[in-house]
C-alpha cells in the first residue's frame, strides 16, 4: 500500500488565524500528523459566525484532520508538555511576532536541546529581521507594500487574501523541502514572512514595471489595457473574463464578434446570454464566466478537481485539489475540526 508523502512526520502548529493554519493544513493533507496547540481562549477563527458543528466553517476548512491540544504556555507545566512534544516531533510552525516565542520560554537553543534536528518555521508579518519586524499588519498592508495594489485601480480591498495564502504556500513548500531532505546539520530555522507571500505574487507585476511598462489600471496589458484581456458584462448582468492573449485565440474571438476592439467586444458580450458561457461548447477559448460561490460548487471544472470534500455535518469543506496518481494525498470523507483541547488526554500522557 502506498503511503502519503509526509507519512510519519509530526508537526506542531502554534499558529492562529489563516496563514499558519493553511500551511499546516497542506502538510496534513500530504500525510503529516499535525498537532494544533491552542491557548485556553482558542484560535479566534473558531468563533467567527455563522457556526457549523461547533466552530466556523472557515475554521473547519483550515484545521480539519489535525489533532488538538490546549495549553496555557504561561504555566510551567504546560511549557514542559510542549517541550516534551517537541522532543517527539519533526517540525514546529509558529506565527508570533519576533521575540514572542523566546519570551514564552522557547528560544531556539532550548528547542535544540530537546530536538537537535527540529525544523522551526517562523511566520511573522515582516520577518525576523529589519526595521519593520515588530510592526503589526494584515493582508491589505502586505499587499500594499509588495506593490500588488499599484495597478489595482480601486479603493475597495480585493476579496482575496494574497499575503495570507501566498505565505502559507511558501511556508508549506520550504517545510516539505526541509522535512524530506537528509539533514544532519541540526536545527533548521526558517523565516517566512507574510510579506513574502505578497511579494511572490507581485513578481510578474514588478518585473514588468521595472522594465518600463505602464502598469496603471487601464494601461498595462494585465490591467485592462488590452481589449482581449479584461472583464465584460453579459446580457443577464453577469461578468465574463476574456484572456485571448495568443493570436489563435484572438482570431477565434474575432470570428465570433467581428472585431477585437473594446467597443465591439463590450457590445457583443452585453448581447450574449450568460448561459452561453456554460456547457460543453464554449463560445470561444479563454472566455469564462465570473462565478458566484454557489456556481463554483457546481461548475464541472471545479468538481473535476475534487476541491470540495464532504463533511458529515455540512455539505462541503475544502480538499487538496492536486492529484497524486501513485501516492495518495487526499483526505477521507468526514473529518472536521475537533473541539478545543480534544486530544489533550491522548497527547499529554
Amino acid at each position: 500500500m502506498n503511503t502519503k508523502p509526509l507519512q510519519g512526520k509530526r508537526i506542531i502548529d502554534l499558529t492562529t488565524n489563516i496563514p499558519g493554519p493553511y500551511a499546516t493544513l497542506l502538510l496534513c493533507d500530504l500525510g503529516a500528523e499535525v498537532i494544533k496547540v491552542e491557548p485556553p481562549q482558542g484560535d479566534p477563527v473558531r468563533y467567527l459566525k455563522p457556526e457549523v458543528c461547533g466552530a466556523s466553517l472557515l475554521f473547519h476548512c483550515l484545521n480539519r484532520g489535525k489533532k488538538f491540544l490546549c495549553l496555557d504556555l504561561g504555566k510551567p507545566e504546560d511549557r514542559e508538555r510542549l517541550l516534551d512534544l517537541v522532543s517527539k516531533s519533526d517540525c514546529l510552525v509558529e506565527g508570533f511576532r519576533p521575540g514572542v516565542l523566546e519570551r514564552l520560554g522557547f528560544p531556539v537553543d532550548v528547542l535544540k536541546e530537546r530536538n537537535k534536528n527540529l525544523v522551526i518555521v517562523r511566520m511573522s508579518g515582516y520577518g525576523q529581521h529589519g526595521s519593520y519586524k515588530d510592526r503589526a499588519g494584515h493582508d491589505l498592508n502586505f499587499m500594499a507594500l509588495s506593490g500588488a495594489l499599484s495597478g489595482y485601480g480601486s479603493f475597495n480591498p480585493p476579496p482575496f487574501l494574497v499575503a495570507d495564502v501566498g505565505s502559507a504556500l511558501l511556508a508549506s513548500v520550504v517545510t516539505v523541502a526541509s522535512l524530506l531532505s537528509k539533514r544532519e546539520q541540526g536545527v533548521e530555522e526558517i523565516d517566512c514572512a507574510l510579506l513574502d507571500g505578497a511579494l511572490i505574487f507581485s513578481l510578474p507585476l514588478l518585473a514588468r514595471a521595472f522594465a518600463g511598462e505602464d502598469i496603471r489600471q487601464g494601461y498595462g496589458f494585465l490591467e485592462g489595457g488590452l481589449s482581449v484581456y479584461r472583464l465584460y458584462k453579459d446580457k443577464d448582468g453577469g461578468v465574463v473574463s476574456v484572456c485571448a492573449l495568443e493570436s489563435k485565440f484572438q482570431e477565434e474571438l474575432a470570428r465570433v464578434f467581428g472585431s477585437l476592439d473594446a467597443q465591439t467586444l463590450e457590445k457583443g458580450f452585453s448581447e450574449t446570454p450568460r448561459e452561453r458561457f456554460f456547457g460543453e461548447d464554449p463560445l470561444a477559448q479563454c472566455v469564462e464566466p465570473v462565478l458566484s460561490p454557489e456556481e463554483v460548487k457546481r461548475h464541472p471544472a471545479i468538481v473535476a478537481r475534487r476541491f470540495f470534500g464532504k463533511m458529515r455535518c455540512e455539505d462541503k469543506v475544502f480538499d487538496l485539489p492536486v492529484t497524486f496518481f501513485t501516492t495518495p494525498a487526499d483526505i477521507p470523507d468526514g473529518p472536521w475540526a475537533k473541539p478545543l483541547g480534544a486530544d489533550n488526554d491522548a497527547l499529554c500522557k
